[in-house]
């Protein structure tokens, strides 16, 4: 198993979920399957949580959770915060 992590420290592995989430998302929004798109967000925060658990509020998972978010000022802090 690699010890690669990403510029703040996240392992590659558990990055990875991220960015299958992602890309989930992305690619029902296209197909525009909103419902789907609201679950696997869900998803998304859920697997965002355990990240910051296990590493901290870092940069990357602040920014990432305010991607995927609509509250305007929520998102604007945590961009702030990242």
């Amino acid at each position: 198993m690699s010890n690669t992590r990403t510029s703040d420290g996240i392992m590659e592995a558990d990055w990875e979920v991220i960015q299958v989430l992602a890309a989930d998302i992305a690619n029902v929004v296209m197909a525009q399957n909103y419902g789907t798109a609201r679950v696997t967000t869900e998803k998304l925060l859920s697997q965002i949580s355990r990240l910051e658990e296990k590493y901290g509020r870092l940069p990357s998972l602040l920014a990432t959770r305010a991607d995927c978010i609509d509250d305007e000022k929520e998102r604007i802090q945590l961009l702030k915060d990242a």
